[in-house]
C-alpha cells in the first residue's frame, strides 16, 4: 500500500468506528414490541418517511371519507369524516372543507408542518421509535464527513486513471476503499434521521407480516406508508399528480442530491452532537 492508501484507510476506519459508536450511543432504550399494538398506519408512515409521508398517507386514507381530487388539483370532501379518523386525518379533512380552493400539495405541506404532525413525531420520539433532533444532527455530521471522504477518494482515483486505466484503477487498494466508503455513505444516509434501531425492527416486523398494526389500517394507505408516496401512481393517478410527486417516487430516494444539498447548504435544527 502507498502512503496515500494507508492514510485513506486510516480515515475510513476512523469514520467507520465513529459511525458505529454514534449510532449505538444515540439509540433510546425501548422494546418496540410493546408499542406495536399502539401504532396505526399514520404512525407507520411517520416512521418510514417522516411528517411529509405521514401527511400524504393521511390524505390517501381520507379517500374512505370520499375526499377526492378535482381536475384542477384541489381536494373536495363529498362525504362525512370517518369516525375512526386520527388527529392528522381530521386536521387535513378540516383544511379541505375550510379551504376547498387550496392545492393538494399545499394542504399536505401545511399538515406535515402542522400541530398534529408535530405531536405525532414527538410521541414517536418519546416512545424511542424515532431518533431525536440531536441524534439526527450527529448522523448528518457523519454524512458530511463520509461525502468528503468519498470525494477525496474519487479524486485520487482520477489521478491514477491515465496511468493505470479504468479497471486497473478500480482494482487498486484505494479503489476498494473508495467502494467501502461509498457503501458507508449510503448506510449513513439511510439512517441519518427517522426511525431508531427499535423503530426499524418494528417496521421490518410489520412489513414481513403484512399486518400487525393496531387500530384502523386502510390497505391503500398502508402501502403508501410502507413503500413510499410513489405507490400513489398505481393507486390514484389524480392525487399523485395533484401532489406533484415525481414518477415512481419513494421517500428517501434522490439521496445523492440530498447529500450534496446538505454539504453545501445544510439548515439543521437542534444543537450540538450530544447524543449521550
Amino acid at each position: 500500500m502507498t502512503a496515500r492508501s494507508l492514510l485513506y484507510a486510516g480515515s475510513f476506519v476512523t469514520l467507520l468506528l465513529a459511525t458505529a459508536f454514534t449510532w449505538r450511543r444515540c439509540q433510546p432504550a425501548v422494546d418496540a414490541v410493546t408499542h406495536e399494538r399502539d401504532l396505526d398506519v399514520i404512525d407507520l408512515a411517520a416512521l418510514t418517511g417522516g411528517g411529509r409521508l405521514a401527511a400524504i398517507t393521511a390524505m390517501a386514507s381520507l379517500r374512505r371519507s370520499q375526499v377526492r381530487t378535482d381536475p384542477g388539483g384541489t381536494m373536495l370532501a363529498d362525504g362525512p369524516l370517518d369516525e375512526e379518523a386520527g388527529e392528522l386525518e381530521r386536521e387535513l379533512y378540516q383544511a379541505v372543507r375550510g379551504s376547498p380552493a387550496t392545492p393538494a400539495s399545499a394542504l399536505v405541506q401545511g399538515a406535515a408542518n402542522g400541530a398534529a404532525a408535530t405531536r405525532l413525531v414527538a410521541r414517536l420520539r418519546a416512545a424511542g421509535l424515532l431518533l431525536d433532533a440531536r441524534a439526527a444532527v450527529c448522523m448528518h455530521v457523519l454524512l458530511a464527513c463520509a461525502a468528503v471522504l468519498v470525494g477525496f477518494g474519487v479524486l485520487s482515483l482520477l489521478d491514477d486513471l491515465d496511468d493505470l486505466g479504468f479497471f486497473a484503477t478500480l482494482a487498486t487498494p484505494i479503489g476498494g476503499l473508495v467502494a467501502a466508503a461509498a457503501t458507508l455513505l449510503w448506510w449513513i444516509h439511510s439512517h441519518r434521521s427517522g426511525a431508531s434501531a427499535a423503530g426499524r425492527r418494528l417496521i421490518s416486523r410489520i412489513g414481513d407480516a403484512g399486518e400487525g398494526l393496531g387500530g384502523r389500517s386502510d390497505p391503500g394507505a398502508f402501502e403508501v406508508a410502507m413503500f413510499g408516496a410513489g405507490v400513489l401512481w398505481t393507486q390514484d393517478w389524480a392525487l399523485a399528480t395533484a401532489l406533484g410527486l415525481p414518477a415512481m417516487e419513494e421517500e428517501g430516494n434522490g439521496w445523492l442530491g440530498e447529500i450534496l444539498s446538505f454539504v453545501f447548504d445544510f439548515d439543521g435544527d437542534g444543537g450540538g452532537c450530544g447524543c449521550g
